[in-house]
């Protein structure tokens, strides 16, 4: 089979997808009556053709760390090809499994974007199109909210009103009549927080300060959805844990081309202090010490390096009420311990395929959030558990790199420990 990586575009204004077999990347009937008026008033005698080739070039970067995917892509297409698409329409990224394990499906999407900047190289032989844009959830990047916030919310319900409505990531669910969720809830705090912004900060900023206070991961996953991950035991998170049992062996020298097992001591916190603000902290009501916490995992027992976090009155008055002021500095503190230790133990996997293969032959596509077991033939691996080393570690999926070109293909999967994202 080919696991190469294919597109569908969207143009946003008509509807018009464009895609490797043409109408039939429209489900359900998406196109409407309008678009194939525009696309008959549009074609200049010219047959049009909703069908394109697959990239020459592709470059497809998703993390649970980064907030946003980002991509780029390189098209060859023929002079006479009707492709009406220009920056800012969308676009999908899928391969397709020749025999998918159950519960996932032929035509594997790994992430939806807009496109950003969008050029056309034409000669008379053909036409290149090179383009590179950010997933759906990018667009908060760079816009600001403009009406300033001030509001208490469900991190759930600021989400939903103030960020998805109105969003590219709406647009995109209502052209393609998905009737799906945009939100998906895996443990937000549920309790209102005091959200407030000025004019021109962006949306982006304020999504990852409030989720953060919240003990909360943001981020849109593969499907366009926005996903908020919480931590169980935290600001009164009933979010399931983030560890489960491992869907299958990456094994060095066997069905991995690569292992890079990676440390970085000079981004671990040895310990962590939450302060307040000087006028925050002469206000009676909140005359708790400021606390440091230490890091205790044995791995970082010979290192200094300590971490700080300032709270202001705001950051406060946002979950004021629902936890004690030591409960919150504790969470925080230990939140903040807990993802610099993701530089403790890391790995990148180089793999030729997107998917693993089971022992029935049934394929399993790779996704963020994922628990993997990597094996290696030497005890590389140095965790809390076994902080000398080990050869055999449970890690989770936190991000993927899908590389392609003529020349061919490289997939690249970022591991992190699963109690360090939160």
């Amino acid at each position: 089979m080919s696991s190469r990586i294919l597109t569908t575009f969207i143009n946003r204004q008509t509807g018009t997808v464009y895609g490797q077999s043409g109408l039939s990347d429209d489900p359900g009937g998406v196109l409407s009556d309008r678009t194939r008026t525009a696309l008959q008033a549009n074609s200049s005698g010219k047959t049009p053709r909703l069908s394109v080739p697959p990239p020459t070039s592709l470059v497809y970067n998703t993390d649970i760390n980064t907030f946003t995917d980002v991509f780029s892509l390189e098209i060859d297409l023929a002079p006479d090809d009707l492709f009406d698409i220009q920056s800012h329409d969308f676009v999908e990224f899928y391969f397709e499994l020749d025999n998918p394990a159950p519960g996932y499906q032929k035509r594997h999407q790994i992430g939806v974007g807009f496109l950003e900047k969008f050029h056309r190289d034409s000669s008379p032989t053909r036409v290149k199109i090179m383009a590179n844009g950010r997933d759906l959830f990018g667009e908060n990047m760079f816009a600001p909210f403009v009406v300033p916030v001030r509001q208490n919310l469900t991190l759930k319900d600021f989400l939903t009103s103030k960020v998805i409505k109105g969003s590219y990531l709406e647009a995109y669910h209502s052209i393609r009549g998905q009737g799906r969720s945009t939100l998906v809830d895996r443990g937000a705090f549920g309790t209102q927080m005091f959200f407030r912004s000025d004019l021109e900060q962006k949306k982006g900023a304020l999504i990852q300060n409030y989720a953060g206070l919240a003990i909360n991961v943001v981020f849109m996953n593969r499907l366009g959805q926005v996903e908020i991950l919480g931590r169980p035991g935290t600001l009164g998170s009933t979010a399931p844990s983030v560890s489960s049992s491992p869907l299958g062996i990456l094994k060095k020298g066997s069905n991995v081309d690569r292992l890079i097992v990676k440390q970085d001591y000079t981004n671990v916190f040895s310990d962590f202090t939450v302060f307040w603000t000087s006028a925050q902290a002469e206000q009676s009501k909140n005359t708790l010490a400021s606390n440091t916490f230490k890091n205790s995992d044995p791995r970082v027992s010979h290192i200094s390096k300590p971490g700080f976090l300032t709270l202001n009155t705001s950051d406060l008055a946002s979950l004021g009420g629902e936890v004690s002021a030591s409960q919150r500095i504790s969470d925080l503190a230990k939140s903040n311990i807990r993802k610099s230790n993701q530089n403790l133990n890391s790995a990148v996997v180089m793999t030729s395929d997107p998917f693993f293969t089971k022992d029935d032959g049934t394929q399993v596509p790779f996704i963020q959030g994922q628990v993997w077991r990597l094996q290696s033939n030497e005890p590389e691996f140095k965790t809390r558990a076994q902080p000398t080393g080990t050869d055999s570690v449970d890690m989770l999926l936190s991000g993927i790199n899908y590389n392609e070109s003529l020349s061919g293909q490289e997939f690249q999967l970022n591991f992190i420990e699963g109690d360090t994202l939160i």
